[in-house]
């Protein structure tokens, strides 16, 4: 998991202490650093992930985002190096199967030939209120989300998965 907390090493609490958060496409599991795919192969990538966590955790948000993507927002895909962000009240439990609470549509994985980029997801609980990004979803940048939200959301589970332009 050591690559997936690497991207998030800006990010206070973001540790080896945190869970690993449930992440599966159809029966698909997702193990981490084992687990290696293909965008143009592995097109289930493109479909909605089923994600579950502790419902004792009560609202959360839900992040997956590339922190691999170029930093030119021109060069990467329609929501920058977001793939997917859920918050609110609908976070509230075990699971996240649907388009409930959505700020951004998921978006799978975009990575440009011939790169090989991570693919995180992190859970956070709610600390506070949390403020949604605003302006186009291009614009939007993961660890800017973090820090004008850092009272508000605490890192509680993590995972991730690699996936190249194959």
């Amino acid at each position: 998991m050591q690559a997936a907390l690497d991207a998030l090493a800006e990010i206070p609490g973001c540790d080896s202490s945190l869970s690993t958060l449930s992440v599966k496409f159809g029966n698909v599991v997702i193990h981490g650093e084992e687990s290696k795919f293909h965008k143009t192969a592995d097109k289930y990538l493109q479909n909605l992930p089923q994600v579950t966590w502790d419902e004792s955790l009560g609202e959360c948000t839900l992040a997956y985002f590339d922190p691999d993507a170029p930093q030119d927002p021109t060069k990467n895909g329609p929501f920058g190096n977001w793939q997917w962000l859920v918050t609110g009240t609908g976070c509230v439990g075990c699971s996240l199967e649907n388009k409930e609470n959505e700020c951004m549509p998921h978006d799978g994985p975009n990575p440009p030939e011939p790169e090989n980029h991570r693919c995180v997801f992190v859970l956070f609980q709610h600390t506070g209120e949390v403020k949604k990004p605003s302006g186009p979803p291009k614009e939007w940048n993961f660890y800017h989300f973090i820090r004008d939200n850092g009272d508000a959301l605490k890192p509680v589970a993590v995972n991730f998965f690699w996936c190249d332009y194959k």
